[in-house]
């Protein structure tokens, strides 16, 4: 597949030219922004409020960004604080709600973030600029009422119905846009109502000498600490997925506090309605439905994140969170360590028992974005020599699935080097499909791999779907540029073989659908997957997991 180059490849040459040459004011990207014709803002060249492509970004931004009006970035935070762009002394650490990175806020209108690869540009700069353009369409709207005029000096109380018909927006999308803001929408409107946003970026300059790239510090930061371990000697199981699942599937942890998770999870009416149906003939699903739960009792202030921590380093579970390099958490397992009574029952390892002979360990990372996937996994190529298997479980859209539905890949085209990798993907549909009972499994798919949620629009889907890609995502090509580069001897020519057995890597991708394009709205609702995406979640990681303590055991066995 040949995309030719359109609005997007020119917005995405202009933002990055622009920034070479000094500070730059996001109006004069907004022209571009809006001619792209973003799948994800399809309202941008209109006057109408696109409260989705809104929340959507705002999501991905911190918190802060009501009062921000110069963003910074930088390769690291090193380089942010050494800039003399920022007071380090000044800045605190802010997250956003649905994307990690690296932010500094100085508390007053400047907000630095880390990028580590171009993706973090690629990201970071549409969701800015989607961000301060429907701010400035509901400002204009405010700002020509009674109501704006009002909030603008001080929020008021019971302002809500009026400010929906002001902004002339559904009210299933004002729902969503308090929902998001939580106790203080009052005060972001009249921030709205107050003045415009006229947003400048500009680029920290590089470190003397170049320094090293973050993720390469990273990794160098985490064997560091887990240095006891030696991993530089020991086989090693590369995964791609997310924080939690591996390690509630190997620690028991949530079958020790099953009573306390499950009266936090019936407080959510949908997540009760679901138990209630399938509490008696699939114990399967509840248990996935507590894992899910597990997360949010955890982040409420639960009393049982002593106990979580107790519970998986018991197992040979270490987690690494905090870095000053790269906002990436991870977590090392000793497989030999593992207790066989506490894995859950839905993994039958064969030969058990050896286990604990294994000197092998699980590296599992969380979701890196984009082309700092390639970085990471050339920098564990290089850095762990008994590299074993590579699986990556994430997130994609999909063109003809349904949200929760598993796509199995066996080729990827890579939009980043205009690369198509065709590979034996050690996963099928035997796998995956016996640990789900609504989903269905996709096996044999196309995917492609995309700069960024937001650059990629209707006529680029248009040519997927003609190709036959049923999967949109953004790690898949970087991961498989970075073996093809790195493992020369193993991935030959445009090929990369994951056959097991022969001396060659073991590979596995697999996808669940965590967003639908053809619909807008399932695609712009600006929530989290959240418990549609639980029975795939776990079924992609209960598959990970038995390939590799399968492997390892035969490994073993043979020895």
């Amino acid at each position: 597949m040949r995309l030719k180059d359109g609005p997007i490849e020119d917005h995405v040459r202009l933002y990055r030219d622009l920034l070479r040459r000094g500070p730059l004011r996001l109006r004069l990207l907004e022209e571009g922004h809006a001619r792209m014709g973003s799948s994800l803002h399809h309202l941008a060249p209109s006057g109408e409020v696109d409260a989705s492509a809104f929340l959507y970004s705002a999501r991905r931004l911190p918190d802060c960004m009501a009062a921000v009006d110069r963003v910074v970035m930088g390769d690291g935070d090193e380089a942010l604080r050494s800039s003399g762009l920022i007071e380090p002394s000044l800045c605190r650490h802010v997250r956003a709600l649905s994307r990690r990175r690296l932010t500094l806020f100085d508390g007053r209108s400047i907000l630095a973030a880390a990028i580590s690869s171009p993706s973090d540009l690629d990201d970071l700069v549409p969701a800015l600029t989607c961000y301060q353009m429907e701010w400035n369409k509901m400002h204009a709207r405010l700002a020509g009422s009674d109501l704006g005029r009002g909030i603008s000096k001080s929020p008021e109380p019971g302002s809500g119905e009026e400010a929906r018909r002001v902004l002339r927006i559904s009210r299933e999308d004002w729902e969503m846009m308090t929902k998001t803001w939580g106790e203080g929408w009052r005060e972001k409107l009249s921030a709205i109502a107050r003045g415009p946003k006229d947003i400048t970026l500009e680029l920290a300059p590089a470190l003397p000498g170049g320094g090293r790239v973050p993720i390469a510090s990273w990794l160098e930061e985490l064997l560091q600490h887990f240095r006891d371990l030696g991993a530089r000697g020991r086989p090693v199981y590369f995964v791609s997925s997310n924080d939690h699942s591996l390690p509630n599937l190997l620690s028991g942890f949530v079958a020790d506090n099953r009573e306390e998770i499950l009266a936090f999870a019936l407080r959510d009416p949908r997540l009760r309605k679901r138990w209630e149906i399938f509490r008696d003939d699939d114990p399967a699903f509840v248990d996935d439905l507590l894992y899910y739960s597990a997360q949010g009792y955890l982040r409420s202030g639960g009393r049982l994140s002593a106990a979580l921590r107790s519970a998986e380093e018991g197992v040979g579970i270490r987690r690494y969170e905090r870095s000053r390099f790269f906002d990436l958490r991870a977590q090392i397992v000793e497989i030999g360590r593992l207790d066989p009574d506490r894995i859950d029952g839905r993994l039958p390892v064969r030969g058990a028992s050896t286990l604990a002979e294994s000197r092998a360990l699980i590296l599992n990372v969380d979701y890196p974005l984009g082309l700092a996937a390639h970085r990471l996994l050339s920098e564990v190529i290089l850095a762990l020599p008994d590299l074993r298997g590579v699986y990556v479980m994430g997130k994609a859209a999909t063109m003809y699935g349904r949200l929760g539905d598993v796509m199995i890949p066996t080729a990827v085209w890579d939009v980043h080097s205009g690369r198509l990798f065709q590979f034996e993907n050690c996963f099928t549909l035997t796998e995956v499909r016996g640990h789900l009972r609504e989903a269905a499994v996709f096996d044999d798919q196309k995917a492609v791999t995309v700069r960024g949620t937001f650059l990629h629009n209707r006529e680029m889907m248009e040519e997927f779907k003609r190709e036959d890609y049923n999967s949109i995502e953004m790690e898949a090509g970087p991961y498989l540029s970075a073996l093809r580069e790195r493992m020369p001897g193993k991935v030959g020519g445009g090929e990369i073989s994951g056959r097991p057995g022969g001396g060659n890597l073991d590979l596995g991708i697999l996808h669940y659908a965590s967003d639908t394009p053809y619909s807008q709205r399932a695609s712009l609702l600006s929530k989290s997957l959240g418990y549609e995406g639980i029975e795939a979640t776990y079924a992609c990681a209960l598959a990970i997991l038995e390939r590799i303590l399968g492997a390892e055991a035969d490994r073993l066995r043979r020895r």
